[in-house]
């Protein structure tokens, strides 16, 4: 699918041993579409669609054609899994970090970015900017066709600090490091959280 900024993002639909969808698969998504086509949200109810593919997977199960798959890959068919970054800024005045209020960091003001540090696509959209700046864990949700399979998750390992945050002296540069340096006034940590 592309989005209306052009960016590509792959469907995981769980597809038959022949790599074809099944009639009442490709039926749910045709569906799905066109009721958000038809909603003043552009909402799109993907239950049909979800029926499907249970139903497609079960057979499929019980029948043994999906032998050759992994019950690994079984497991993460038609899972995603939702990124986002928390951005702030280490503010002189205060003495503090917070998040991003200068002019020329108008996207990075959400507090809660995409990995180009634009507002993030699937930010809940009642919520005003300074709202999702108030928030401490992402405010952000997938339409109806997923559901969360647990909570936000932040990302640790090399190159955070043990709260998971790394350091630049700008959103745009290109190293990060797990302490903050003398001018590094950036910094950003990766959230995730599962979808099924």
């Amino acid at each position: 699918l592309v989005d209306v900024f052009g960016r590509v993002h792959a469907l995981p639909l769980y597809c038959g041993p022949d790599g074809r969808m099944g009639e009442a698969a490709r039926h749910g998504l045709f569906v799905g579409f066109l009721s958000a086509l038809n909603h003043q949200d552009s909402a799109a109810d993907w239950a049909e669609l979800r029926a499907a593919l249970r139903e497609e997977q079960r057979r499929q199960q019980e029948s043994g054609a999906g032998a050759g798959a992994s019950a690994e890959s079984l497991a993460e068919a038609g899972q995603l899994t939702m990124e986002v970054w928390e951005v702030e800024r280490w503010m002189v005045l205060s003495n503090q970090w917070q998040t991003p209020c200068l002019p020329t960091e108008d996207q990075l003001k959400w507090r809660w970015v995409d990995a180009s540090g634009n507002r993030h696509p699937h930010l809940l959209h009642r919520l005003s900017r300074r709202e999702c700046a108030a928030r401490k864990a992402p405010p952000l949700e997938l339409d109806t066709l997923f559901h969360a399979a647990g909570d936000w998750v932040i990302d640790k390992g090399d190159g955070t600090d043990d709260a998971g945050w790394a350091y630049a002296i700008s959103w745009r540069s290109s190293t990060w490091d797990a302490t903050p340096g003398l001018f590094d006034v950036f910094r950003k940590r990766k959230w995730q959280r599962v979808y099924k």
